[in-house]
């Protein structure tokens, strides 16, 4: 049989102690078990193998074969001052010339275990087979935390592993919904395995001696982390002890804490006793003899104390996450994680017993889907199933001229999560512009760490030689001046953003970009066109080989300005739509006002519902960029059934959306644009109401309510509110289209078809490439 080679680090590092270690070690003894394959273990010398750990190891795998290689680590003492991609190359030929000495003509799989541990650096050899097993995105998440520490370009640089990866094993299907959306990962590359509690069947419970244990307590294993929810899970406890004066009960905290985070969390409630880490047999007593289980993080990559106390057969508080969702909608006792009333409240609930019987009898269920067994099955069925290595393609060269993925252009978040189904098809390097205007950031990039990334103002025209193509994103701002610069003399495909560019060329004009007589010459050309859909276009799109655009609309529109025979694509702006969707605690009615906060957005009919009797029980959510004055959001914030947020991130933009039963985007003025913040709500099966104009009148009336007038629009919104069984029948059919139609793998498919018949059919580019030493046409998709 075919090998199977585990990079096993993760067990050389502080993660053995944490559930990522002792998953690591429960997956291996099964996958071992279970495969009839040769099971090998790589280890660095750099580092020490606990010979506690290796016992571990031999008994959870007696038969592995351990190799211990002269992997590089970071410094210890600098590990954010460690150059990982040199560090990955180096043993990346370390392990490529071990494993083709010692396997020969074998084909192997290779796994990695942990990819973000500081202390190692994992990387795939390139003759084998590559399997990652992914357990969570928290620190790209919640980057506006974990991106303080210096060693985040790392946590970034380690990207890279991921894009290689021929197949990822994910520890839940939210894990896998994470990298579809987050990072544009293929679907067809992620398997969820799941998990189970993990193997304490040979410890024998043992009560703990270190701490004086009381009669009457929940367990709360949890660590010293940003996203743990400490403090608030605490302030719940605390909450319910007064409120129902239930003076007798503590809050055992497991994991180490410092001094510093003890105190804080003592100083909201003094019934919290912290255990440190603990023996194994100490923790199964532990939970044995609890009332119930408190959970309260604010994001899980899968939850192994879920899973524990429902194993001993305990009640479980926990937060209303997907992941947990996963395991059941109504086995547990869930709370807004958020509030500290709605964590008492549950914790009140699950104390009293309120439909414990019903929940308990779902426990076997749960166990029986979250075996290590089915976990080893599902993971070695996915590699059967899958063929043993795809191959390289003959790639053509792709310049693309893009807004920073890390500014506010949503352009530039397209195109970061594109990416990794673009680069499937073609060798990509990006031209990025950060704009004149000095805006904050707004997300982290891994872009630079995985593909050549330089600024567009870097551009030659030599350069452009050295592409077979060259692909513009066209909108209407800042952020593509060196865009239009290039596009209007080097021909390539241009992807039109906005049909009406009137915008960009006064700021081309303001920064000297193009003179004043110019700017007056196309104006006079928009005269002579007389295309009332576009204006600013007729140079440029009549410069290209090629025209991208995201709907019939802006199709029709680009026609009426190509004089030249410039072919034009039409393929759906994509997204990516998760598997799950979290479910709603609250059954308040909620509508949504998204993107860009401005009047010209529809602001003011987000006013007029927040007026209206019939929606002051609802819950109206805006949230997104501000460009509206300190007054206007004042006077939003001062409506009781509005929240306002301001500069959310990725990942709060999208667990704001999923809260939502309908999004509200009528256009008062339409430019030709597509709206990602509706194509967004769409994937989140949230409804959209929309002004029925251009793409918006194009979208399915399963999906969407076109309307034509903000009365209209009101009376529209009061009818979904009143017919929840309509709601919900729309908000599947919108999932399901996005799924089938709008999505990453087919853009880039669509891009690269249309250059490869573009390039071909053009002699004049053919006689480019010839002269510059290229292939005359681009060779056809394997």
């Amino acid at each position: 049989m075919d090998p199977l080679v585990f990079d096993g680090q993760v067990f050389q590092s502080d993660a053995w102690d944490r559930g990522m270690g002792k998953y690591s070690l429960s997956l291996l003894g099964s996958i071992s078990s279970g495969s009839g394959r040769e099971v090998h273990i790589i280890f660095t010398k750099r580092l020490p193998l606990d010979e506690k750990v290796r016992k571990a190891i031999a008994h959870a795998v007696p038969s592995a074969k351990l190799h211990h290689l002269d992997l590089q680590v970071p410094d210890s003492r600098f590990p954010d001052k460690a150059d990982i991609q040199s560090m990955g190359e180096k043993n990346g030929i370390l392990l490529d010339n071990f494993l083709g000495k010692y396997f020969e003509d074998l084909k192997i799989d290779f796994v990695i275990l942990s990819l973000f541990i500081d202390r190692v650096c994992s990387v795939f050899p390139s003759n084998a087979r590559k399997v990652l097993l992914f357990y969570d995105l928290i620190p790209l998440q919640y980057y506006e935390r974990y991106g303080k520490f210096a060693s985040y370009k790392n946590y970034l640089g380690r990207f890279k592993t991921i894009l290689e990866a021929d197949l990822i094993w994910t520890i839940s299907q939210t894990v896998a919904d994470d990298l579809v959306t987050y990072v544009g990962i293929d679907k067809r590359k992620l398997c969820n395995i799941n998990g189970a509690p993990i193997k304490r069947e040979h410890q024998q419970p043992v009560k703990p001696t270190g701490f004086e244990v009381p009669k009457k307590y929940l367990i709360m294993p949890s660590g010293d982390d940003i996203r743990k929810n400490n403090r608030r899970a605490v302030q719940g406890f605390e909450e319910y002890r007064r409120s129902f004066q239930d003076e007798e009960i503590y809050l055992i905290v497991t994991s180490f804490f410092n001094d510093r985070a003890k105190a804080e969390l003592l100083q909201y409630s003094p019934n919290v006793i912290f255990s440190g880490n603990i023996p194994e047999g100490e923790l199964k007593w532990l939970y044995a003899n609890s009332i119930a289980l408190l959970f309260m993080p604010e994001y899980e990559g899968l939850g192994l104390p879920i899973l524990e106390a429902v194993e001993e057969g305990k009640p479980v508080v926990c937060s209303n996450l997907t992941v947990f969702n996963e395991m059941s909608i109504n086995a547990f006792y869930y709370a807004d994680q958020f509030d500290p009333v709605s964590i008492a409240a549950s914790i009140q609930s699950c104390i009293t017993g309120i439909a414990w019987k019903q929940k308990v009898e779902q426990y076997p269920g749960i166990l029986s889907r979250y075996t290590w067994q089915l976990t080893a099955k599902t993971a070695l069925d996915f590699l059967a199933s899958n063929p043993m290595k795809r191959e390289d393609l003959n790639k053509p060269r792709l310049a693309v001229f893009t807004p920073n993925p890390s500014g506010y252009s949503a352009i530039g978040k397209v195109v970061l999560l594109l990416h990794p189904q673009l680069s499937e098809v073609f060798d990509v390097d990006y031209y990025v512009e950060n704009g004149k205007t000095k805006h904050g950031f707004s997300r982290p990039s891994y872009l630079p760490y995985v593909a050549n990334v330089r600024s567009a103002s870097q551009f030659t025209s030599k350069m452009y030689r050295e592409y077979d193509a060259v692909l513009y994103h066209m909108g209407n701002s800042e952020y593509h001046l060196e865009t239009m610069k290039n596009a209007l003399y080097l021909p390539g495909f241009m992807i039109v953003h906005d049909t009406h560019l009137e915008g960009l060329y006064g700021v081309l004009r303001e920064y000297g970009y193009m003179h004043e007589t110019r700017v007056e010459a196309e104006k006079k050309l928009d005269e002579l066109i007389n295309n009332e859909f576009t204006s600013r276009l007729t140079s440029v799109l009549n410069a290209q080989r090629g025209i991208i655009v995201h709907s019939s609309f802006a199709e029709t529109a680009v026609q009426k300005s190509l004089i030249n025979a410039v072919p034009v694509l039409k393929a759906n702006l994509p997204t990516a739509t998760p598997e799950l969707r979290r479910q709603k605690i609250s059954k308040t009615f909620s509508i949504g006002f998204a993107g860009i906060i401005h009047e010209v957005k529809g602001l003011r009919i987000i006013e007029d519902i927040a007026n209206s009797g019939d929606f002051a029980n609802a819950r109206i959510y805006i949230f997104g960029v501000p460009m509206v004055s300190e007054a206007t959001l004042n006077r939003l914030k001062s409506y009781p059934n509005v929240v306002l947020k301001e500069n959310v991130t990725d990942f709060e933009f999208q667990n704001t959306m999923g809260d939502l039963d309908v999004l509200v985007n009528y256009r008062n003025e339409y430019r030709g644009e597509t709206s990602l913040s509706s194509i967004e709500a769409l994937r989140m099966g949230v409804v959209p109401l929309v002004r029925n104009i251009g793409w918006y009148s194009e979208l399915s009336d399963e999906v969407a309510i076109k309307v034509d007038s903000a009365e209209q629009l009101i009376k529209e919104l009061k009818d979904l509110k009143d017919n929840p069984e309509k709601l919900e029948r729309m908000s599947h059919a919108a999932t399901r289209l996005m799924m089938q139609e709008f999505n990453y793998r087919e853009y880039a498919r669509k891009i690269y078809d249309f250059v490869v018949t573009s390039q071909s059919d053009n002699d004049v580019i053919a006689e480019r490439l010839k002269e510059a030493g290229r292939p005359a046409s681009i060779p056809p998709r394997a």
